[in-house]
C-alpha cells in the first residue's frame, strides 16, 4: 500500500515544527518525542535501510528497502482499529512504536535509532516487528 505523498509531505511539515534536540524521554505519553521521532525517519524515507539491521525486510517495494517503504507499511495498517503511535527521544536516540490492534488481530513495530545533528544514523537503525 502507498501512502499519498501530499499527506506525507504535510506529516513531515507539521512536524518539523518540533527541534529534536530539545525533547527528552518521560515515562508518559510524550507527543513532542512522537513528533519528533516520526519527524526524524519521515525525512530520513530515501535511506536505504542497512542489510545488517534488523529494520531490513521486503515491504512490498522494488529493490533495496528505504525508510519509507517501512513506514508505508506499518502506517498502512493503521486505517481501522485501535491504533497507537508513540514515541520518545533523549538528545541522541529515539524510539517508535507503532501498535495495530482490530479484533483478535495485533501487531506492532518498535523502531529504535539514533541521530546527530537533527538526522537520523541510518546505521543505527533497530526494529522489533511483531505479526
Amino acid at each position: 500500500m502507498r501512502l499519498p505523498r501530499l499527506a506525507l509531505t504535510s506529516a513531515a511539515l507539521a512536524l518539523s515544527l518540533w527541534p529534536a534536540s530539545s525533547v527528552l524521554s518521560t515515562d508518559g505519553p510524550d507527543p513532542r518525542g512522537t513528533a519528533v521521532a516520526l519527524r526524524l525517519l519521515l525525512s530520513a524515507s530515501n535511506e536505504s535501510i542497512p542489510q545488517g539491521s534488523t529494520c531490513f525486510g521486503a515491504y512490498g517495494q522494488s529493490g533495496e528497502p528505504r525508510v519509507r517503504d517501512l513506514l508505508a507499511v506499518e502506517l498502512a495498517s493503521l486505517y481501522k482499529g485501535v491504533n497507537v503511535i508513540s514515541g520518545s527521544c533523549t538528545p541522541v536516540a529515539c524510539s517508535l512504536a507503532i501498535t495495530h490492534r482490530a479484533g483478535e488481530d495485533v501487531s506492532s513495530a518498535l523502531i529504535n535509532f539514533r541521530y546527530r545533528n537533527s538526522q537520523l544514523v541510518i546505521g543505527s537503525m533497530a526494529c522489533r516487528m511483531t505479526p
